[in-house]
Formats: structure tokens, C-alpha cells, sequence
């Protein structure tokens, strides 16, 4: 369902099987290339972020915020390939938690606040995607979106929350 894939609500492994069935792939034969095919584009990402790294700057902030709130990664990414990405980055001493897929932004979320026991009008919500910003909404909690070449929704609209263009701006917004 090409909705859901502009909707943001399905992952590469959906569109993996969605092309294997347009291109009538046996159905026996799509779970394998689902998995093989999501295993190489993941090699492809994992080789790009240790290419790219992270800024020092991006590294000050989560060192400086981790120190007096918990962090969570929570992304529509498969856990696995995240918490690779991050391990690569070294970010994860500053993380409590990583939740992605299989789980939705909104029920990680949602198990973040029940784990915190947290008043959800207390989270901030970071995130670059209008979803998330519907997610936060659902959930009641703040929300911060970082502007994004992909995203352009936010470019030039002025939207009802704040737009950070660096996590190095996050500081001043908590």
C-alpha cells in the first residue's frame, strides 16, 4: 500500500516485499528476499553513517543533556540497525534506551513514558518527520522538529512548535 509508505507507518522492509510481490517474486520465496536484500541495504547505510560520523558538537549536547534527563532513540528504523549505527557513532553511553521497528513511534513512545513513569506533558519529542509531530500530539507531549533537506514540509510554513536546524540548539528549548 504505496499510502502507507508516504504516511511514513511502513519501513524498508515493507517496501522490500511490496516490490517483490510487483515484480511477482513467489510468494514462498519473498520472506528470503526480504531478508537478504534489507541485509545488504543495511551493509550500504551502516558503510555511509561510519563515513559521515558525528560532529563533536552533536556528541557535546547528548554528553551535556544525558546528564540530567534520560535519552531515547525512538525511529521507524529496525532496532537492530540503529543500535549498529549508534554503536559505530559511539553515541550509545549517552542513550538509555533505543526503540524502532517492529514497534511504531507511537507505542515506543508510548512504552518510554510507562518505563520513565512519566508525565507525558513532561517528554520532549524531537523528531524530523510531520509524524512525529502527530505522534507528540497523540501521546500529549512536547515537541521539538528538526529541520531536514528531506523534509520540506517545515522549510518555509510556520508551524505551532519550535524547529531546531542543529541538536546543538535543543539545550536552550529544554
Amino acid at each position: 500500500n504505496l499510502a502507507s509508505f508516504a504516511a511514513g507507518q511502513a519501513d524498508r522492509q515493507d517496501l522490500v516485499r511490496e516490490v517483490c510481490r510487483y515484480f511477482k517474486i513467489p510468494e514462498q520465496e519473498v520472506g528470503g528476499e526480504v531478508v537478504r536484500r534489507c541485509e545488504a541495504f543495511n551493509r550500504i547505510v551502516q558503510e555511509g553513517i561510519a563515513k559521515m560520523g558525528v560532529s563533536e558538537g552533536t556528541r557535546a549536547v547528548l554528553a551535556e543533556l544525558s546528564k540530567t534527563m534520560p535519552l531515547y532513540v525512538n525511529t521507524a528504523t529496525p532496532v537492530d540497525a540503529v543500535i549498529e549505527s549508534l554503536d559505530a557513532l559511539g553515541l550509545t553511553p549517552f542513550l538509555k534506551g533505543v526503540h524502532g521497528r517492529p514497534g511504531t513511534k507511537l507505542g515506543n513512545l508510548q512504552s518510554i513514558i510507562a518505563v520513565e513513569d512519566a508525565d507525558p506533558a513532561e517528554v520532549l519529542f524531537v523528531d524530523d518527520q510531520p509524524t512525529g509531530w502527530s505522534v507528540a500530539q497523540q501521546v500529549g507531549c512536547k515537541f521539538v522538529g528538526i529541520h531536514t533537506k528531506r523534509n520540506t514540509a517545515w522549510h518555509n510554513t510556520p508551524q505551532p512548535f519550535p524547529i531546531i536546524r542543529s541538536l546543538a540548539e535543543l539545550p536552550s528549548l529544554v
